[in-house]
């Protein structure tokens, strides 16, 4: 048994040596990111999705007005989040904290950038917007250029853009919404940028504009519930906007996707 202490002490040192965060090295990365993604920041996800999605089952669908092309709480629904919104701002915190690895001015381990980005929407769903600005302002200031944090650096500024409008910051929402669209984005991100221009539109009570992006917005729709919805949405201002003969096509269209939602479909 005497020949094996020195490869299990050697062991002991290669583990101990990627433990390391002040070391760029492929092992110590990889480290870092495998006990970030798979310990604290999975936890931390975890937490947020419980939340988000327990809250949006609440929802109650008021057909007599356009339905909204989000459905987050206000500041009093807000208060049922808080529970697993700070676990997750917890989470988040200990991969920063424990996990980050900056060389030569840069983070290089994606789970932490990935930290921020959920400090910064669960800041949001708390209602707590000027917080989730901060958090998605430190994003972009630190992290844009990096190829690493592309994503994450284009949901932060729609974030900020998202919580801007719901403050009433038309300038700042637009400007940010600018910066982010480009008819070149993945297709989950050119969706969320034009459906992004649409809450601007129809917070704004531009209804024509807001038509236009949520037609937009419905043809690059990922998955079966979000195109219902947007479709349905779409339906609704074609209406409002007195285009009747459009409006009876759309509600086929909605009818077409086969809606799960029974008051969609009978509505």
């Amino acid at each position: 048994m005497h020949h094996f202490r020195p490869i299990l002490f050697s062991l002991t040192l290669l583990f101990l040596a990627a433990c390391s965060t002040t070391q760029d090295k492929w092992v110590n990365r990889k480290y870092h990111e495998t006990t970030a993604h798979y310990n604290a920041y999975f936890n931390g996800m975890e937490a947020f999705n419980e939340a988000v999605d327990g809250f949006e089952k609440t929802e109650e669908l008021d057909f007599e007005n356009v339905l909204p092309l989000y459905y987050w709480p206000d500041d009093k629904q807000a208060a049922s989040l808080f529970a697993k919104m700070d676990r997750a701002l917890e989470k988040s915190a200990k991969v920063i904290k424990g996990h980050s690895m900056v060389f030569s001015g840069k983070q290089r381990n994606p789970y932490v950038v990935k930290s921020y980005l959920l400090i910064a929407r669960s800041r949001f769903y708390k209602y707590e917007f000027i917080q989730a600005l901060e958090a998605s302002a430190y994003i972009v200031d630190q992290f844009s250029g990096i190829e690493m944090a592309e994503e994450e650096v284009f949901w932060a500024k729609l974030l900020a853009a998202q919580t801007h409008i719901r403050m009433g910051n038309a300038f700042a929402a637009e400007s940010l919404l600018d910066e982010i669209y480009t008819k070149k984005l993945p297709k989950d991100r050119l969706h969320a940028a034009q459906k992004g221009y649409a809450f601007y539109h129809l917070e704004s009570g531009n209804l024509e504009d807001a038509q236009n992006w949520v037609a937009a917005a419905l043809e690059t729709a990922g998955n079966k519930e979000e195109r219902v919805r947007i479709a349905y949405i779409n339906a609704q201002l074609l209406a409002k906007l007195g285009m009747g003969y459009e409006s009876a096509l759309a509600y086929e269209q909605v009818l077409d996707l086969h809606p799960n939602n029974y008051d969609i479909t009978f509505s």
